[in-house]
């Protein structure tokens, strides 16, 4: 069986379908991250204060407002599973075409892969990501004239403003984020696995969880820079490190150390809702 055929099978397998509809039922939460991490950019006031307050107020100020930008996040995770699962194969034979001498070296080597096959990932992707940010931070109010009608709308008012750089706004802070937050992660793995190895599930469970949320604390600060980098036109800042380094700047200035980890805490609690019942089905 070729890897593609491979690829396809597994993408409409029963784990997939099942991520999928675990995305797609919290989806609304993960609407609200998205918007609590851009709420000081975006051009008009954000009327929910609370995830509770947008839990009630979005069914009488927005039409359909809960699933805004769903499309955009299912077709990035779909196109995802299919594009990984051809070119991370490829890209593992060849880094791996010689046997690693030391645990250590697999896990550098394993890394690379990893961040080579998102970086080919998003090249192809990363426009569906920045539609998924715009149209979810865009309040749908009733029975007013929104700028994005949905995702394919977003994408195609994304490219006749600013061409094929206004779909990749923000990349290379993605892509930073990204690699960020999996060799922290990875490391700690290989760190806890050498030092102290766990042999109970529970505690490997528990390592697994630790490990993985050290990673995404310390790489969100660039998650919420690149939220915000798509939300912009490009003239305020774009892609060079002097003016990353100005927005840095800006939001301490104006949000302090808040304003980095804006979002964080509905962050976590979508992720551990997203695991457990990933981990629930899989019992």
């Amino acid at each position: 069986m070729d890897t593609f055929t491979q690829t396809i099978e597994s993408t409409i397998s029963f784990a997939t379908i099942a991520k999928a509809s675990i995305l797609m039922a919290t989806w609304p939460l993960q609407r609200y991250v998205i918007m609590n991490q851009t709420r000081t950019v975006q051009t008009k006031t954000l009327p929910y204060r609370s995830f509770i307050s947008y839990s009630i107020k979005s069914l009488s100020i927005e039409k359909n407002g809960y699933f805004r930008g769903s499309f955009a996040s299912l077709s990035y995770y779909f196109g995802s599973n299919v594009l990984k699962g051809i070119i991370y194969p490829a890209l593992f034979r060849s880094v791996f075409y010689k046997q690693p001498n030391s645990y250590e070296e697999y896990v550098i080597k394993e890394n690379i892969v990893i961040a080579l096959a998102h970086f080919f990932c998003g090249v192809g992707l990363y426009p569906l990501d920045r539609a998924r940010t715009l149209v979810s931070c865009e309040i749908a109010h009733k029975n007013q004239t929104l700028t994005y009608k949905n995702s394919l709308n977003c994408l195609t008012k994304m490219y006749d403003m600013d061409g094929f750089k206004g779909l990749y706004r923000g990349f290379w802070l993605g892509f930073s984020h990204f690699t960020l937050s999996v060799w922290v992660t990875h490391y700690l793995k290989y760190y806890l696995s050498v030092k102290n190895p766990f042999d109970d599930f529970l505690t490997k469970m528990f390592a697994f969880v630790a490990t993985n949320a050290v990673g995404a604390i310390v790489a969100y600060p660039l998650l919420v820079l690149t939220r915000r980098r798509q939300l912009s036109d490009g003239k305020t800042f774009n892609d060079e490190p002097l003016k990353v380094m100005q927005q840095i700047s800006k939001i301490w200035k104006e949000e302090g150390f808040r304003g980095f980890y804006r979002g964080i805490w509905m962050a976590g609690i979508n992720g551990m809702i997203f695991t457990s019942i990933l981990v629930s089905l899989s019992l």
